[in-house]
């Protein structure tokens, strides 16, 4: 399926700040009033900057790849295959084994 223009958006999105960490997509794409919301999502847009910076630390080579995205309205789902290595628990300290 073709991505439409927000699915466009989700993709590049994806694809520049997980894949090539590039947290600067935040203040590009995000609006500066975002409230997430959700267990453990980030609050805020430095919140959500913060998110992606420590990701990339604990999961050094992480990747999001979308296979397919639909839209319907605003909303744009995502089909994905997310993966790589986990190198640090959920507190931050590092694995003596990291996995994938």
């Amino acid at each position: 399926m073709t991505d439409g223009p927000l699915g466009e958006i989700v993709r590049g999105y994806l694809e520049r700040v997980v894949n090539r960490r590039d947290v600067t997509v935040v203040d590009d794409l995000v609006a500066a009033d975002y409230r997430g919301f959700g267990h453990g999502w980030p609050a805020d847009v430095d919140a959500l900057r913060q998110f992606y910076v420590r990701q990339a630390e604990l999961r050094p080579d992480w990747r999001i790849d979308v296979q397919e995205t639909m839209e319907l309205d605003d909303v744009v789902a995502v089909r994905a295959y997310a993966g790589g290595s986990v190198s640090h628990d959920a507190g931050g300290s590092p694995l003596a084994t990291p996995y994938r």
